[in-house]
Formats: structure tokens, C-alpha cells, sequence
């Protein structure tokens, strides 16, 4: 192997150079004189360096950010600048590589127009920094000053003018492309995903016989974007089932040729969140990624962070600052109180505005206030991750003089940036197959090249054509993408190209695409598509132990379970979910609340309106209040409990004025509502507490209220529970089909409380907007408002022990351990426990799920 070589990708640089060190290996050798293999882009710099040249060589974040800086000086209103700043780029990188001037190129459109502009002040600005781009390097390489001659290794796909021009001034030229040999295999498989899992089975056996021997497989994927999920779970059922154990995720048979970026790393995404945070309330969303990293915490930390993100949904927070969150985490999660408050300490210290530089500090100072140095147990991927990381940061200072002082936003944002770059861990094993697109795989030996998805649809694939370019001056320059033919001419000879490194070569391709479309074979590939073969069947899992054959054990005293309202209504519904809420704690994931949660809502209006009754009292006084006294009454107690239940620097006082307005609508409604009851009542109990046993279960309730009324018969009690909900039912009160079992259990308790004899009734009040409505069940009467012919309940008595025996049948099968359900029940909103049945759903039933 000649000293100089180049390549045309990167990635075929690096194969190269393995290549030779193996082949000394081989030979024996235990030291050699590496052989001097560089990508055309390698080269081209190393030999810009070497002359110590005046400028600077900017690369593609800074260059971006040149960019940006001046659209946004141009004053023209855009829906996204960054966006638009990426595609101006890569049309001035295209432009500078096939050199074409955009001062004289057509400029039909207002696109070519502002491109214009653009380009001629990033030109200007370039000049007074002193600074060239990548692609202005080829023209800027003085072939006389080169030593060492240069030779062309494996095969090379066309090249821009100024890289040719280059190749020919240093008296190289790539190779025509000989055809390649046809492929061994065509196999039409019935859609991508079994493709996929088919390739992965022939491949296994592939991967076991070659043991020790070196091994490369190349699979080639046209789109791979849109392949990588699927690919990569049918890759790991076939090639590595272990990589979900602890410890063994990086040890894969196969590497990317295009790797993910290095934000999409855990460490790497905590590293931005932690600079993303700020002074003042912080969204949820940002504060439940960073509890909920992984690579962030450590050891009873990451127990604790899962507990504190758990407590912020269940209450719905969705703004708070680090100062209350810290106070939050000391009840809570208290291995987390210092570091949160360390943390909130650090963002107070640091100035509004500085240098992208100094930020990268400052962000340094948040990751040591946060984790305080404590020890994590990094493997190699691990540490290579953080070191990756914290270089990525550090290049925010390349930015400085561009950007002067900035904002923490402003600098966490172009830290994104850096951190969208590739990266590839270093591993210490073999990964003989290699993934990626044809343009990233050519010029790369290979034992087997594995072409996947050969359809006409994906070869040659849509050109991206850059719409800032007037496409004449385009196609004038040879720029592939802006000539149907010239696209299609570049992909075939890159596919050729590709096949003539490989020793043998399949072709797959789905009979389906992913809308279930037919699907056509590539054009250029004249193959007879055949059958796949069919792989070795797979054994079958052991059986699951189902409910019957381990039992659920009744509930001990240990578990300390005292019950509510939820779970006698989950008991009467399905027991299955009593087990599964009550018992182990399981929850359907919810996602946040996009504005207040239900739960707070109502909780403001049970707290206004207990407010309010416990000034009034008395159906005499609230008689006594006209509409504009009602609205005061109503105001008063919201404006009460605002300050506790939604605070204006946690909700943002839009929100809270918004729900305010909603509250004291509500229940100046529901003053005027109950104004048109007939009897006088007294209002006895406000938001008491019931507590008591149904069977042997433990019961703790509150209730909401309790009014003396005066009846023909004398007094009577009835029970209220307050709805701020859609819907509030009173057949869900029936014995035989409970599905509200609220009300009825404030009446089996209040049976054993004498300060609320004699109980004569229950009843919803239920504040719906604009229709409020007091739905009861008496002994006297059926209707509190507007009861001039009164059908009362003719046999309250057996009303009374009908529900206690229902109530008690529901509490005896849950210490027992009951867990059935019924498959039509667990539809809509409980539709997640379903999977825990031993029998499907149908696909078709959509019966109504109690509430």
C-alpha cells in the first residue's frame, strides 16, 4: 500500500487504514509504519495548515451563525431564520464548490434575490475576519509545494469542478467504473419490516462462521432516516439479544455509517437542559427531562429525581421556579433539596448577558452545582460521551467573536448546535457490518454488500434540489441534483461504484411500501426477485403463569391500605383495577395538562364555596343577597383561596385571571341556584371528615357538605357533594349497578355520626357552567327545588342497607385479593389495563367505561 492515498469519504479513510494495520498483523509484525490514507477533504486541509496561511479556517457552526446573523440583519420577516440560515448555507457551500457567482447568476425569484444580498455581506464579512470555508480550499492548494506523490484509492463517485480541477492539476483522475458483477441474491420480501428481520436471520449465520477470521459486511440503505428504528430493533432481536442487559447495550455486532448526533446521547441532552434552565418559573416539560435522565443521576438521586417529576405531574404544576421546587424536593425527595438549591444559587450569580465562551463556564458551574461531584461508575462509552460533551461546550467560544454577549438562551441554543453533531464511540470489540447510505459506504471494500430496499422509489431517491440557486446556473456547473438525468446518472454510478468493492452482493426489496402501494424494482438492477429463504423457526417463549394459577393474596395489615371513594368505584367497575391502583400503585402515564389541571379546579371551588357557606350559613341569609351581593359573596371566597391553591408566579397570573373569572362565575351561579330552594335548611358540616370501616377495609372520606333541612315530617340531613365534572348521574347510586359510590358511602358513615341524624338524603350539586342543577335522593322528596308534588324515596331504610350490603360485598372481595374484569368494561380511558388480561380485547368494542 502506497504512503499517500486518498479516498473519497471520510469513513473510507478510516477502513483503509484499519485494512493496513491488520494486514501487518497478519504478517506478524508487531511494529510498522502506518500507512498515510486521508478522505480528499483530510488532505486538502492538512495541506492548507501546512503553510501557515493568514486566515482562518471557519467551520460550520460559526460559518452558521455568520449566516444567520446576517438575515436577520436584513430585516425581512421569517417564519424560522435558523432554518433558513442552514439552507443558505449549503447553498453557498454548493455554489462555492461548482463556482458559481451569485452576483451574476439569474435572480428570478424573491429567494435568488435575497440570496443575493446575503451573499455578497457574508463575502464582505468573511474578508474583514479574514477567514475561507471548507469548500473554498481546493482552489486555495498549491500542487507544486506537495512532496509526496498522491494516488486515488478504491472507487470514486464525480466530483465538484474545484475538487476535479484539483485532481487534475495533481495529474489524478478517478477511474471509469467497470460493470460490476450481477449480485447473488434478489429477494422480495412482504414489507419492510420483514425485510429487515429477514436480513438480520441471513446475516446471523454469516457473522458465526467467520469467528476470528476479519469480516466486513456492508448494508447499504437508500433512506435511512426513515429505516433506522426498524432496522435497528431487527439488527438487535437476530445479532444482539443481549443488548438490553445491564452493562452489555454497546456491545453490537454493527456500527452506523451515519452515527446520531451527540445530543441525542443521555448525558448530552441533561448537559443542554441543565443550560436551558433560568431564573424565574421553568416549564414542566423542561424540568421532567432532566429528572427523568438517566446519565444524570446516580444511585438514590435517580430514585428520588422519579419521585420529585412524579409529585409535579400528579399536582399539575406546570410552571415552577428551582427555589420552590428545592423546598418541594426537602419533603419529598430530599436527597435532591441541596443540589436543586445549589443549582437555583448558581443561575442567581450569573450575569444577563456574556460571551458564548463564558457561558460554557457558567453551564460547567451548573453540571458541579447539580451533581456536586458525585461519583457515577462510567463505562468507556459512558465516559467518551461526557468528554465528547464537554468539548462541544467548549467550542461556544468560537463564537465569540461573532456574537459578543449573549443571552443564556441564546448560548444553550447554539450549543444545540454543536451537540447535532455526529459521534461515534470508540469500541474495543469487532463490528464487521457496517450500516449506512450508498454515498457514505463507496470506496469501501467488502466481503458481502447488502443493497436493501432497491425500489424505484428509493433508487435513485429525490434529488434535494436548493431553491436559493436559479437552477440554470446550476445545471451550467454540472450540479447533479438540478438535472433529472445528471441525478440519475450520479446515483448509478454511485451504486456501481459500490458493487465493484464487494465480493458477493444481495439485493432486498418489500413487495409493499408503507402505505401498502405495490413497489417497483430498481430500473438498473435486471434481477429475477425470488422468494427469501425461510429462516430457522425461533423457539417459543415458556408460558406465562395467568391470575388462576397465581393467585393474588388478600391484603395484609402490612400494607396499610385505607380506602376512598375511587376504590370502591374501581372495585364495582373491575377489580382488576382496585389491584392494580390500590394495591401496586400503577398508573396509566398521563400526559401533562396543557393549562390547570381538573383536580385543582375543583379544588378551588370546593374551597370557595365552603368559604362562602360558612359565612352565610342559612338559607335566610343567602335570601338576603341580591345578584349583585351573590357576585361580591362569590368573589370574596375565590379571591380567598387564590393566593394558596394558584399563585400568580407558578400559573402566570393570564391563567390564574382567567380561572379566577371562570371560579366566581361558577359559584355566584350556584348561589342564585340554590336561592329557589323551597324549605329552609342549615348549613351543619363543610368539608368534614368521615371516617369509619366498611367490612374490615379501613374508610377515610371528606365530605363536601351536610344541610339540616325542615321538612313537613320535621328535620332531616342530607349529604351534598359538589361536581364540577361533565356529568353527575344518580342511577350510579342503584345497589344493583353502583357506578358513583361517593354519595352512598357518606351515607353507610354518617349512619354512625350523630351529629348528622336523622339522615334523610343524599344529593349532587352539581356546578355545571350555565346549566346548575341539585340532583337528590330523600325520604321526603325528590326535588329540593321546585318540589311542589314531592315522590319521596318510599323505602329509605332498605335504600340504606341495600347500599351498605353492595358496599360491603365490594370491600370483602378486595381484602380477599378479587382481581376479575370484564373485557368490555376496560375500553376509552381504562383501555391501558386491558393488556394485563389473559384474553385480547375486540378490536370493535367500544362500550361505555364508567367514569
Amino acid at each position: 500500500m502506497s504512503r499517500q492515498l486518498l479516498t473519497p469519504t471520510d469513513l473510507a479513510a478510516r477502513e483503509a487504514r484499519a485494512d493496513d494495520a491488520l494486514a501487518h498483523r497478519e504478517q506478524g509484525e508487531t511494529v510498522w509504519q502506518p500507512a498515510q490514507v486521508d478522505s480528499l477533504s483530510q488532505w486538502v486541509e492538512q495541506q492548507w495548515l501546512r503553510h501557515w496561511p493568514a486566515q482562518q479556517l471557519m467551520t460550520r457552526i460559526p460559518l452558521l451563525a455568520l449566516w444567520r446573523a446576517v438575515i436577520e440583519a436584513d430585516g425581512r420577516p421569517l417564519l424560522s431564520p435558523q432554518q433558513c440560515a442552514q439552507l443558505a448555507l449549503a447553498a453557498d457551500q454548493l455554489a462555492r464548490r461548482h463556482r458559481i457567482d451569485p452576483q451574476r447568476s439569474p435572480a428570478y425569484t424573491e429567494e435568488h434575490q435575497a440570496f443575493r444580498r446575503w451573499a455578497a455581506e457574508v463575502s464582505q464579512q468573511l474578508q474583514t475576519l479574514q477567514a475561507v470555508t471548507v469548500a473554498d480550499l481546493p482552489d486555495r492548494i498549491d500542487v507544486a509545494a506537495i512532496a509526496h506523490p498522491v494516488r486515488l484509492h478504491g472507487a470514486w463517485p464525480a466530483r465538484p469542478p474545484n475538487e476535479a480541477d484539483l485532481l487534475r492539476r495533481l495529474n489524478l483522475e478517478c477511474a471509469a467504473i467497470p460493470a460490476p458483477p450481477p449480485p447473488t441474491a434478489a429477494w422480495c420480501y412482504p414489507d419492510a419490516d420483514r425485510q429487515y428481520q429477514g436480513l438480520a436471520e441471513q446475516l446471523r449465520p454469516r457473522l458465526a462462521a467467520a469467528e476470528d477470521r476479519p469480516l466486513r459486511i456492508l448494508l447499504a440503505v437508500p433512506d435511512i432516516d426513515s429505516a433506522r428504528v426498524a432496522l435497528d430493533d431487527a439488527l438487535g432481536d437476530a445479532l444482539a439479544p443481549w443488548r438490553h442487559r445491564p452493562g452489555e447495550s454497546g456491545l453490537l455486532p454493527w456500527r452506523w455509517a451515519t452515527p446520531t448526533a451527540l445530543g441525542d446521547r443521555a448525558w448530552a441532552r441533561g448537559w443542554q437542559q441543565m443550560a436551558q434552565l433560568h431564573r424565574g418559573p421553568l416549564d414542566f416539560a423542561q424540568l421532567q427531562g432532566l429528572l427523568l435522565n438517566p446519565a444524570v443521576w446516580a444511585g438514590e438521586r435517580r430514585v428520588a429525581a422519579a419521585v420529585l417529576e412524579a409529585t409535579l405531574r400528579d399536582r399539575g404544576w406546570p410552571r415552577i421556579d428551582l427555589a420552590d421546587l428545592a423546598t418541594l424536593a426537602a419533603r419529598v425527595a430530599p436527597a435532591l433539596s441541596a443540589p436543586l438549591q445549589r443549582l437555583a444559587t448558581q443561575l442567581g450569580r450569573e450575569p444577563a448577558r456574556a460571551l458564548p465562551g463564558q457561558w460554557h463556564l457558567h453551564f460547567v458551574e451548573r453540571a458541579d452545582a447539580l451533581l456536586d461531584g458525585t461519583p457515577m461508575a462510567l463505562d468507556s462509552t459512558a465516559f467518551q460521551i461526557r468528554r465528547a460533551t464537554t468539548l462541544a461546550s467548549s467550542r461556544l467560544g468560537s463564537l465569540d467573536r461573532l456574537l459578543g454577549r449573549v443571552s443564556a438562551a441564546t448560548a444553550a441554543h447554539w450549543l444545540g448546535e454543536w451537540l447535532s453533531q455526529p459521534f461515534q464511540p470508540r469500541v474495543e470489540h469487532p463490528q464487521p457490518l457496517l450500516v449506512g447510505r450508498p454515498q457514505d459506504l463507496i470506496g469501501i471494500p467488502c466481503d458481502l454488500l447488502v443493497i436493501a430496499d432497491a425500489t424505484s422509489e428509493t433508487l435513485p431517491g429525490r434529488a434535494s434540489f436548493n431553491p436559493f440557486l436559479a437552477v440554470e446556473a446550476q445545471r451550467a456547473t454540472g450540479v447533479a441534483e438540478a438535472h433529472p438525468q445528471h441525478w440519475l446518472n450520479h446515483q448509478r454510478g454511485l451504486l456501481e461504484g459500490l458493487r465493484q468493492g464487494a465480493a458477493e452482493c444481495w439485493v432486498t426489496r418489500p413487495e409493499v411500501d408503507a402505505r401498502g402501494a405495490p413497489t417497483l424494482p430498481c430500473p438498473w438492477l435486471d434481477l429475477d426477485w425470488q422468494a427469501p429463504p425461510t429462516p430457522g423457526l425461533t423457539p417459543a417463549p415458556a408460558p406465562l403463569d395467568c391470575p388462576d394459577i397465581d393467585p393474588v393474596p388478600a391484603v395484609s395489615a402490612a400494607e396499610g391500605i385505607v380506602a376512598d371513594a375511587g376504590l370502591f368505584q374501581r372495585m364495582l367497575a373491575a377489580p382488576l383495577l382496585a389491584l392494580c391502583v390500590d394495591r401496586l400503585g400503577a398508573h396509566a402515564m398521563t400526559a401533562p395538562p396543557g393549562g390547570l389541571p381538573v383536580w385543582l379546579q375543583g379544588t378551588l371551588i370546593h374551597a370557595a364555596l365552603a368559604d362562602v357557606w360558612g359565612r352565610l350559613q342559612t338559607r335566610a341569609r343567602l335570601l338576603g343577597l341580591d345578584a349583585d351581593a351573590c357576585t361580591e359573596a362569590a368573589t370574596t371566597a375565590v379571591d380567598a383561596q387564590l393566593p394558596r391553591l394558584l399563585p400568580t408566579a407558578r400559573f402566570g397570573a393570564v391563567l390564574v385571571a382567567l380561572e379566577r373569572q371562570r371560579a366566581i362565575d361558577l359559584v355566584r351561579d350556584w348561589l342564585r341556584h340554590e336561592q329557589r330552594r323551597d324549605a329552609p335548611f342549615t348549613v351543619i358540616a363543610r368539608e368534614q371528615l368521615l371516617e369509619g370501616q366498611i367490612d374490615a377495609l379501613p374508610v377515610r372520606l371528606r365530605l363536601d357538605r351536610a344541610d339540616r333541612v325542615q321538612t313537613p315530617g320535621g328535620d332531616q340531613v342530607v349529604l351534598l357533594d359538589y361536581k364540577t365534572g361533565r356529568e353527575a348521574n344518580p342511577r350510579g347510586w342503584q345497589a344493583d349497578r353502583m357506578d358513583a359510590p361517593q354519595l352512598p358511602l357518606y351515607a353507610v358513615l354518617a349512619q354512625r355520626d350523630p351529629t348528622l341524624q336523622p339522615l334523610g338524603g343524599i344529593g349532587f350539586a352539581h356546578l355545571k357552567e350555565g346549566h346548575p342543577a341539585l340532583s337528590t335522593q330523600t325520604c321526603w322528596t325528590t326535588r329540593l327545588i321546585d318540589g311542589s308534588d314531592p315522590k319521596p324515596d318510599s323505602d329509605w331504610p332498605a335504600t340504606l342497607a341495600g347500599w351498605q350490603h353492595t358496599l360491603e360485598n365490594a370491600a370483602r372481595g378486595f381484602l380477599a385479593g378479587h382481581a376479575g374484569a370484564d373485557p368490555k368494561v376496560l375500553t376509552r380511558g381504562l383501555a391501558p389495563y386491558a393488556a394485563l388480561l389473559d384474553r385480547p380485547l375486540d378490536d370493535d368494542d367500544d362500550t361505555e367505561a364508567p367514569a
